[in-house]
């Protein structure tokens, strides 16, 4: 079975069971799933992390969200808060049995690079990981030729002024897009995807 057939199977299992989690709340099972991304930096994080784990727990599985985290921030310095978050937030991927990841574009054509740590901690630690956005978008090259008219073509090769452009069709650079399944249909849908893949027959291999 090649990988678009297993891609393609595996999403529909996963539209399955939204479905059935929209009648009632499916049967709990053992599994911690850290939610990655950068909705902690947003004005509006309340509301969004409080979705997020709605949505895990909907699909009966356990979230794991960064700033659930408990820091005691009492007389640290900057730099030892940062040591204390980033510390927390491995523990919690060490702790998970899969992650989503929130890729979308963040102060720039690319996504969090928090986030892709993130990832690649997961990736090293051989558990599932999906990666989403909200809605459909252009593949990283198109992203990039959108707000830099200095872009160009030379001998098949796209450039800017740094260097070279991956171009691969892909949404992210290929490190993130061969490593994880991608869903375009937000975080419902990769939570589901998530539990397809944990409980179910399909081995989804990476390219």
């Amino acid at each position: 079975m090649s990988k678009t057939v297993q891609t393609e199977l595996l999403k529909s299992e996963a539209r399955k069971l939204l479905i059935e989690s929209e009648r009632q709340p499916l049967s709990t099972m053992p599994f911690h799933i850290y939610l990655a991304g950068p909705s902690v930096f947003y004005p509006d994080v309340a509301s969004l992390s409080a979705q997020l784990k709605a949505d895990c727990r909907k699909l009966g599985m356990e979230p794991l969200y960064p700033l659930d985290n408990e820091i005691h921030q009492e007389q640290l310095t900057p730099a030892e808060m940062a040591q204390a978050i980033a510390q927390a937030n491995i523990g919690m991927i060490q702790q998970a049995d899969a992650i989503i990841a929130d890729i979308s574009c963040f102060r720039g054509t690319a996504m969090d690079v928090g986030t892709a740590f993130e990832i690649g901690m997961a990736v090293q630690r051989g558990i599932p990981v999906i990666s989403y956005t909200e809605a459909p978008r252009p593949d990283y090259l198109t992203r990039v030729k959108a707000v830099d008219s200095d872009v160009r073509q030379t001998q098949g090769i796209w450039m800017d002024a740094v260097g070279m452009i991956e171009d691969f069709g892909l949404q992210e650079n290929l490190m993130i897009a061969c490593t994880t399944e991608y869903t375009d249909q937000g975080a419902a849908m990769a939570l589901s995807m998530v539990r397809v893949l944990l409980t179910g027959p399909l081995a989804v291999k990476r390219c």
